[in-house]
């Protein structure tokens, strides 16, 4: 599944960002060399595990052999991306020390333009890049529709009226399990 999300990708590298976090690729750390070149698109890391922790050592930890990993494939990182809602302040901190440029942390912020992330009255260097939070796995989840036709074109109409309403920067993001499964959105 994950590699029909790749192939529609494949077309798009110099528009797709990429957040790889590898907990379950024990000890396949380059799984993504068997699906794609991504010196040709963005790779962001998105943490070593899918999750963050209050304790800024664990988060600090998790972040470092993300990176190590992915440098050690030859890619650079400029950007981090919060797995999920699991965000904390100590996360800036990190961010800052290790010279991050830009980060989307989900729980933070996703209605906004981009901006550096003022906290604990502290302005941070790094931009923040907010993102719409309605995946197409949590559009499916609520719907009530149960034709695909139907389904993908409420999804569309959804983030079409969204971003006219606000007429905000807009960055739709999901997880490549479930996009697998549905291709003709990431074709969209």
């Amino acid at each position: 599944i994950i590699k029909n999300t790749f192939d529609v990708c494949n077309d798009f590298l110099d528009r797709t960002t990429f957040m790889i976090n590898f907990y379950r690729r024990v000890p396949n750390y380059n799984f993504f060399r068997d699906f794609t070149d991504l010196n040709k698109a963005d790779v962001q890391s998105h943490a070593f595990f899918h999750c963050m922790m209050p304790s800024k050592r664990f988060n600090e930890m998790n972040i470092k052999i993300a990176e190590e990993i992915i440098k050690k494939n030859g890619l650079y990182v400029s950007g981090f991306v919060a797995p999920e809602y699991f965000w904390y302040n100590n996360i800036a901190d990190i961010l800052e020390k290790r010279n991050y440029k830009n980060s989307n942390s989900l729980g933070f912020d996703y209605s906004n333009y981009p901006y550096n992330p003022v906290i604990n009255e502290k302005l941070y260097n790094y931009i923040e890049l907010p993102v719409e939070p309605i995946t197409y796995n949590k559009f499916i989840k609520f719907s009530n529709q149960k034709n695909k036709d139907n389904l993908n074109k409420d999804y569309f109409d959804y983030i079409e009226n969204k971003f006219n309403i606000l007429g905000e920067p807009i960055c739709i993001y999901g997880h490549p399990g479930v996009e697998g499964r549905h291709p003709e959105i990431l074709k969209q």
